[in-house]
């Protein structure tokens, strides 16, 4: 059953962000809270469709989307010093682009002097 809905969920979360020009998904994660499931059907039955549905979320924009995503988070988070860019895990299964777009863009825009 999940695995049927996983396209649905994907495609309805990119057009809805689209749809009101905001790059950001909520995902509610608290189903794959400790104590919900067994470390094996955890693995079984919920981290493959959430997987699934990140890294489709995460390949679906430009490299202009990701350098205007970028420069945002510098300029809101950034202000005043102290902001460091870094990925929270590591970059599987993403556009190549888009990762070079991430780190060119902090090493040309991310620099305080």
């Amino acid at each position: 059953m999940p695995i049927a809905i996983t396209p649905f969920w994907i495609k309805k979360g990119v057009s809805e962000a689209i749809a009101n020009g905001n790059p950001l998904i909520f995902i509610p994660l608290h189903k794959g809270a400790d104590g919900f499931l067994f470390d094996e059907q955890f693995k079984t039955f919920y981290w493959p469709f959430l997987k699934k549905i990140i890294m489709d979320l995460l390949t679906v924009g430009t490299p202009q989307q990701v350098r205007d995503h970028v420069k945002n988070c510098i300029d809101v988070a950034g202000k005043g010093g102290g902001y460091i860019m870094a990925n929270g895990a590591f970059f599987n299964d993403v556009k190549p682009e888009n990762v070079k777009a991430v780190v060119e863009t902090t090493k040309e825009y991310g620099v305080y002097k």
